[in-house]
């Protein structure tokens, strides 16, 4: 099971909104409290953020050094081999995670799905092969893993698709934004 940071934004202990955000390689999912503490939400509107936190595990492209990782990072090339079933892995912690919420809350709830970087990329993978019903996606600075919409490589369409919102900087250094458009591309190609 996940550490994670758990915040509720609500004058009483329901919620209507679920937002899942996952932070990027090398990163503690702190580093993304801010959304929580500075988005502008209805007074009545009652969301709980979760903030997972990635496994420490040796990271492939930064020598094997042990940090925060969704999965294992080979090279950053597109054509260099990915960590498919590392994803994989996270993705059932995630899916997990959202069970947990869905299970245990008073009422319907709203299940957004967030992350930056590669945590933006494992967003996407889930949203291409979960089965709860996602209500939106956001994924920023981040990218599609290869075979996320192959059909080999699904094992469960989605109940339903998702909106799906992609951005990404024009400065990242790292990931590069035609990963992104690559992504919308892909995605919009399979009907997602």
């Amino acid at each position: 099971m996940l550490e994670k940071i758990e915040l509720l934004r609500s004058k009483t202990n329901d919620y209507s909104v679920l937002i899942v955000w996952l932070h990027g390689l090398g990163a503690p999912a702190e580093d993304f409290k801010f959304l929580a503490d500075n988005m502008s939400l209805p007074e009545n509107l009652g969301v709980k953020f979760i903030l997972p936190q990635a496994p420490a595990q040796s990271v492939t492209l930064n020598g094997g050094m042990v940090m925060p990782a969704w999965y294992d990072i080979v090279g950053l090339d597109r054509n260099s081999p990915q960590d498919i079933d590392g994803a994989l892995c996270s993705l059932k912690e995630i899916e997990s995670i959202i069970q947990s919420e869905i299970h245990n809350a008073s009422s319907s709830v709203k299940v957004f799905l967030g992350g930056f970087s590669q945590g933006g990329a494992l967003a996407l993978l889930i949203a291409t092969r979960t089965s709860h019903n996602l209500s939106g996606v956001i994924c920023c600075s981040g990218y599609l893993l290869q075979d996320a919409t192959s059909a080999s490589a699904t094992n469960q369409i989605p109940k339903r698709k998702p909106s799906i919102f992609i951005c990404h900087g024009e400065e990242d250094d790292v990931v590069k934004k035609e990963w992104g458009f690559k992504a919308y591309n892909d995605l919009k190609h399979q009907g997602i």
